[in-house]
Order: structure tokens, then C-alpha cells, then sequence
């Protein structure tokens, strides 16, 4: 038995040792390392045409007055800054699927796209992705809403995976649920009902903040408020700090790890 394992840990090391020479060879002859595999078969650069895409870009757009946000990113940024009218505008990776975008029911609603071939592109894949040509991805994607100093909102949704998150103007809204992953989220001054903040593992600042229900969850990120005019107040932390300005409360309750 131990004869048998002997041969063929031999036989494994030579198999590697003749693997890496064709490798190197290859490599030296101009061949690529990487490949991937779909229901077409194996597919190796030099027999591979690259798609060409660009990025999904949406000029500066005036909107009809708008009640609710309904905004879901994966990597842009998203800012919301105080202009003279409503208007919308991004520019999104083009190698992701073309976005949702519409204006329906005094809702604005702007989802990005998936991964392009996401679910049926490629099976398996190995080494270098060159069938994603990198200078035709955005380098910093984003999406920037204008909101007029007086504008009024009832429910407004905002949620990122990896995208950082930037209010900018003082958010007169109603209902407000913040979903962060990865990136930061700061925003001025709200008044509203609810604001409900959900972070992973980024930081959240916010201004004077003013309603009926305010709630703040955070994994491992840093909580820093202005002052709390709220009727009740939850945070709840589990490896960050959290600093609030505490003026006018019913109720106050901290958890933290």
C-alpha cells in the first residue's frame, strides 16, 4: 500500500512538473492562461472576440415632481443634492446589464443591472479575466438625484451593496429605509416619520435628525449623529462606536457588543 501511494504522489509530481513546462511554453508562444468554459465549450483568447460595451449613461433628465425614491445599486455611487428642480441623471457600468429605470406612480425607480451573462455567461473559468476589457468599465459609476430645497417625499428606499451613500440636502421624507453593505453612508438634516438605517460593515454620519421613529443598526462601523429629536431611538451596534447628540427623546435604548 505504501509502494502504491509512493507511485503515485511520483506520477502526481511529474504530471505537475510537465503541466508547468506546457504552461510556460504556452505563455512563451503568446498563449493566454485564462479560459473559460459555457455551454458552448472552452473558449481561450486567441479565438475569442471580446464584446465590446460601453456604459449605460443617462444625461441630466428633469422629472416631474416625484412622492417616492425606490433606488437599488450594486457598485455606483448615490447622491442626493438640492438643485433648483427635479432631475436625475447616472452613468453605470457597462459591463453590467442595462438598468431599470422609470418614472411611474410619482415613484422614481432605478435598479442596476446584473452582471452581464451573470447567471448563463460562463460555467467555470480560470486565470486572467481578459474577456472583460477593464478600460471599458466606468471608473467611478454613479447615480445623483436633484431634489428642489422644498421638495416633499412619503417613502423613500435606498439601497447599496458596495456603493457609498451621499444625501447631501436636508431629506423632507416621510418613511426613509437605508440599506448599506459595504459603503458609507452620510447625509445632512431629516424630518420625517421613520428613518430605519441598516449597515454592515460601513460608517453612517448624520445631521440634526427630527421624526417619530429613528433606528440605526450597525456590524462593525462607526455611528455619529447631530442632534436626536425623536420620539424614540434605537441603536443597535455590535463592534462600532456611536456618538449622538442627544436633545429631545421620550426614549433612548444602545446595544452594543
Amino acid at each position: 500500500m505504501r509502494k502504491f501511494t509512493a507511485t503515485v504522489m511520483v506520477a502526481a509530481a511529474a504530471a505537475i512538473a510537465v503541466g508547468g513546462v506546457l504552461f510556460g511554453a504556452g505563455c512563451a508562444m503568446g498563449g493566454s492562461p485564462g479560459f473559460y468554459y459555457d455551454g458552448d465549450g472552452i473558449h481561450v483568447k486567441e479565438r475569442t472576440a471580446v464584446p465590446q460595451r460601453e456604459d449605460h449613461v443617462q444625461a441630466y433628465t428633469k422629472l416631474s415632481p416625484v412622492k417616492n425614491l425606490d433606488i437599488r445599486l450594486e457598485n455606483a455611487d448615490l447622491t442626493i443634492v438640492q438643485g433648483e428642480e427635479w432631475a436625475v441623471e447616472y452613468v453605470l457600468d457597462g459591463y453590467r446589464a442595462e438598468p431599470e429605470y422609470r418614472t411611474e406612480n410619482q415613484t422614481l425607480t432605478i435598479r442596476e443591472g446584473e452582471w452581464r451573462g451573470e447567471n448563463d455567461w460562463h460555467i467555470f473559468s480560470f486565470g486572467p479575466s481578459w474577456w472583460r476589457d477593464e478600460s471599458a468599465q466606468s471608473a467611478s459609476p454613479y447615480v445623483k438625484i436633484t431634489i428642489p430645497k422644498d421638495g416633499t417625499l412619503e417613502q423613500v428606499m435606498l439601497e447599496n451593496e458596495y456603493g457609498d451613500i451621499f444625501v447631501e440636502k436636508k431629506l423632507l421624507a416621510k418613511e426613509v429605509s437605508i440599506y448599506a453593505e459595504c459603503g458609507a453612508v452620510e447625509m445632512g438634516d431629516w424630518e420625517g416619520d421613520s428613518l430605519l438605517v441598516e449597515e454592515a460593515y460601513g460608517c453612517f454620519t448624520a445631521g440634526r435628525l427630527k421624526g417619530e421613529s429613528l433606528i440605526i443598526s450597525s456590524e462593525s462601523g462607526e455611528v455619529k449623529t447631530g442632534a436626536l429629536f425623536v420620539k424614540n431611538a434605537d441603536f443597535q451596534m455590535e463592534y462600532g462606536d456611536l456618538s449622538a447628540t442627544v436633545e429631545e427623546c421620550a426614549r433612548v435604548e444602545v446595544e452594543n457588543e
